[in-house]
Parts: C-alpha cells; structure tokens; sequence
C-alpha cells in the first residue's frame, strides 16, 4: 500500500503530465521554445525558469537556432508516433551531426547556446509526441525526452 501512494504523489506532483485525452498534435510547424531536457527544467543563468533554446518548423523541417550553425531535422507525425533525422552534409554516418570536423566546419562563429546538442539529441530520439496539460509538447524515446512550447 505504501508503494501505491508513493507513486500516486510522484504522480501528481509531475509538472506537465501528459494529457491522454488530448489528441497529439499532427505537426510542429511553427516557433518553439525548449522548456525541459530530460525532464529538467531549463533555467537562465541566474536560476530561474527560461529557455533559451529554440527552433522553428515547417511541415518537414526542424531549423534549430541559432540559424547560421545549419543544424536541421527532416520530422514526421503519424499519430502519436515522431521521427526526426539530422539533415547531414557530407558528415560521415559515424559522426554526430553537431561534432565540427573537417567535413563540417563551425559556420557560426557566435557558437551554440548551452545544452544545443542535449535537445538535438533528444530529438532525435524521440519516438514519441504527446501534449501536456499546460499546451506543451512532449517528444521522448529510449529514455530521453524533450518539452517545448509555442513563443
């Protein structure tokens, strides 16, 4: 009986739990903000709630900023289910997309924001698209998951 409460107020104390009676949205078209990695809150330099991750979409296309690092995903929606594969230029297979190397060099000589490539990575991961309670989108897979938010 002890366990059964323990996960009932681990349950409820969840910030943005998944709402299942909402139909998951069919695209991400639009402006985001990341919200949360891993189910952790992002926060500004100075502790407080903020994001500072963002990315826009099309029907097809994920564009993460900043816009001169070229970082993209080609995404689908099928119901409930997400897909997002890294948009590759000449990179080999074997590399990750955001490791400079010299087949990609850095285009941006202002650098990515802090946590960039935790929320690519997550991303593409992913396997999964729900809405939370409070409007935001939830994408998780394999143990790792990402919270945005339209701006």
């Amino acid at each position: 009986m002890g366990w059964l409460i323990f996960v009932w107020a681990l349950t409820a104390c969840t910030e943005n739990p998944v709402d299942h009676d909402i139909r998951p949205p069919t695209t991400l078209e639009g402006e985001w903000l990341v919200t949360a990695i891993n189910d952790e809150p992002l926060t500004t330099a100075n502790g407080q709630a903020g994001s500072w991750l963002g990315f826009s979409a099309g029907a097809e296309v994920v564009r993460w900023e900043p816009g001169c690092a070229q970082l993209m995903f080609l995404y689908t929606v099928d119901s409930d289910d997400f897909r997002a594969d890294a948009i590759r230029y000449n990179v080999p297979y074997d590399k990750p997309i955001f490791v400079p190397s010299k087949f990609m060099p850095p285009p941006c000589a202002i650098g990515w924001p802090p946590r960039l490539e935790e929320a690519m990575e997550a991303m593409s991961l992913a396997r999964k698209i729900e809405l939370t309670q409070s409007g935001s989108v939830l994408l998780s897979g394999e143990g790792r998951s990402i919270t945005v938010r339209p701006r």
